[in-house]
């Protein structure tokens, strides 16, 4: 389990599958031999890598990482 407040930073990545990283990835593959991956950069200085099956759902994942994380920094203003 990663707590919001322990990320640094995320990012997006489109691996190249080398013959080193093909174990790794197999089953995320694309038929053009690469892979997607959102990359998370803990403060603790650990990082871990989501590996997902299409463009559109990293995407997503990002998308909504990001706002999560922007919703840490900057919350919303209370209701009136």
């Amino acid at each position: 389990m990663i707590r919001l407040d322990d990320i640094l930073s995320i990012s997006c990545e489109y691996l190249d599958i080398t013959d080193e990283r093909r174990e790794r990835y197999k089953g995320f593959i694309t038929p053009d031999g690469k892979a997607y991956v959102i990359h998370l950069s803990l403060r603790d200085g650990r990082s871990h890598r989501i590996k997902c099956l299409t463009r559109e759902f990293q995407t997503e994942i990002f998308a909504s990482l990001g706002q999560a994380l922007h919703n840490l920094v900057i919350p919303f203003p209370p209701a009136m």
